[in-house]
């Protein structure tokens, strides 16, 4: 709710002016602030304390639903370059800020850089990525295949938008998922020889 978040920074006041704010205490505001699409006041809570992962994803995803791509990638790298470890939920977050700022290909580079850092894509991370993807269907088919190959199941919310992705393509003749996962295998091992149009 709109008043949430000030009411959370009020509360947070309160407990700084009476010496009892924790990490807890300013993890909770930053929470709020990211549900409120405040993601300034997030941001600034961010620099009055030491924060941890749950700050850093909680910013990062308040960056994410104001399209602030560019931030929360900042966020990632600052998160990285700490004592702090990014987690799948800080990618994910990022991940879905490229794809609500429009920049598949660095949506596509946070999708491949997680397991050098240790981490595992989800289906909510390479559903981020299609969508991100809009116009380039070609990459969007090509993550189906790597999907399968990263031992991610495929599930309904991926699956759709891959559908939205693939709107203007003639895919008809295709009648399965395994239909469309052999043209896709097919599609990718070709585009790997050529440049993608």
């Amino acid at each position: 709710k709109a008043g949430e978040w000030q009411l959370a920074l009020a509360l947070l006041d309160i407990m700084l002016a009476k010496k009892l704010a924790d990490k807890t205490s300013f993890n909770a505001a930053i929470s709020a602030a990211e549900k409120a699409r405040q993601w300034q006041i997030a941001l600034a809570l961010l620099g009055d304390f030491e924060p941890d992962t749950i700050s850093f994803n909680a910013s990062i995803s308040a960056c994410e639903k104001c399209s602030q791509w560019t931030i929360s990638l900042d966020l990632l790298s600052l998160g990285s370059s700490q004592v702090l470890r990014p987690t799948e939920v800080s990618f994910s977050a990022a991940i879905s800020a490229c794809e609500k700022g429009g920049n598949w290909p660095f949506a596509l580079f946070l999708l491949n850089r997680m397991p050098e850092v240790h981490l595992s894509p989800n289906e909510f991370s390479y559903s981020a990525v299609v969508t991100a993807c809009g116009a380039a269907w070609w990459q969007a088919v090509c993550l189906l295949h790597q999907m399968r190959r990263d031992e991610v199941e495929p599930g309904g919310e991926f699956l759709v938008c891959l559908a939205r992705a693939c709107e203007a393509l003639p895919l008809q003749s295709l009648k399965s998922l395994a239909d469309l996962e052999h043209w896709t295998q097919e599609f990718c091992m070709a585009a790997a020889g050529d440049d993608f149009p």
